[in-house]
């Protein structure tokens, strides 16, 4: 087992709606295909990764709501430049493209991607990083890679930055909606000792539940099987380097729990 760990990562225009109730810079699902496609690229196979955030930029503006009188931000949007066909016209107006809601930003992190196998580093791996993308976005470039052997090598890399980790110990299974409301909507006492602050909490996609069979259809990429599904959100909190201590490594792994259901998770039961 190694650890690739690749230092400030830039990625330009990334889809910061990571499902239709929720925007933010937390891209666990996408940063799990990104490992995915890299050691498909690159030989190795990564096993999980963990996020360290380092900066983001929410692409919108702040407007002043002439109804609710409060300043309220509104994300960019995008439109087509040319007609495509009949399709992309409003139902209202059939001189205009409909309006497809996005949100967007620029992030950069770094990434620990623990990896079972040899990889091609070098300039394998500016070729790769070159076209790769992330939650839809550009990467624009990175800093630094370095393949070492141990978690506490890779630890040492790292300078600043929060850490995206889960925070199941949060939720309730019996009511998870009023759990996740609950959890973000109230102030927390201070932690006890060695215990995390319930702070800079967020809700992301952590997993997604098919909602149908899994069959040939047309226009699927590349032909593959395909399936209709429907995003899973968790609770994750940003936590810094310094409050996260020499707690193991964030990393993010995923499974299928069930036939129809894939979760991401660091609980560390997942390992093997």
């Amino acid at each position: 087992m190694s650890y690739l760990v690749l230092r400030g990562v830039s990625v330009r225009a990334m889809n910061a709606r990571n499902s239709y109730a929720v925007i933010n810079v937390a891209p666990v699902m996408a940063a799990l295909g990104f490992a995915h496609n890299l050691g498909r690229q690159l030989g190795g196979a990564p096993r999980g990764v963990a996020i360290l955030h380092e900066d983001a930029q929410p692409l919108g503006e702040w407007c002043y709501g002439q109804d609710s009188r409060i300043w309220a931000w509104h994300p960019q949007q995008r439109r087509g430049s040319v007609f495509i066909n009949k399709l992309d016209y409003s139902a209202k107006n059939d001189k205009a493209l409909s309006l497809q809601p996005t949100a967007s930003a620029h992030l950069t992190l770094s990434l620990v991607i623990e990896v079972d196998g040899s990889l091609r580093l070098g300039t394998a791996l500016d070729r790769f990083m070159a076209g790769a993308r992330l939650a839809g976005g550009q990467v624009d470039g990175f800093r630094k890679a370095d393949l070492v052997a141990t978690e506490e090598e890779a630890r040492a890399l790292l300078r600043s930055g929060f850490w995206l980790v889960e925070r199941q110990d949060l939720m309730d299974a019996g009511n998870p909606l009023e759990a996740l409301i609950r959890a973000l909507g109230h102030r927390h006492p201070a932690p006890a000792d060695d215990a995390l602050p319930n702070t800079w909490l967020t809700p992301t996609t952590l997993g997604y539940a098919l909602v149908s069979p899994v069959e040939a259809r047309a226009g699927a990429r590349d032909g593959a099987p395909h399936a209709f599904c429907e995003p899973l959100i968790g609770l994750t909190q940003y936590v810094s380097l310094r409050q996260y201590g020499q707690r193991p490594l964030p990393l993010w792994r995923g499974r299928w729990t069930a036939s129809d259901v894939y979760l991401a998770t660091t609980q560390q039961e997942n390992h093997s």
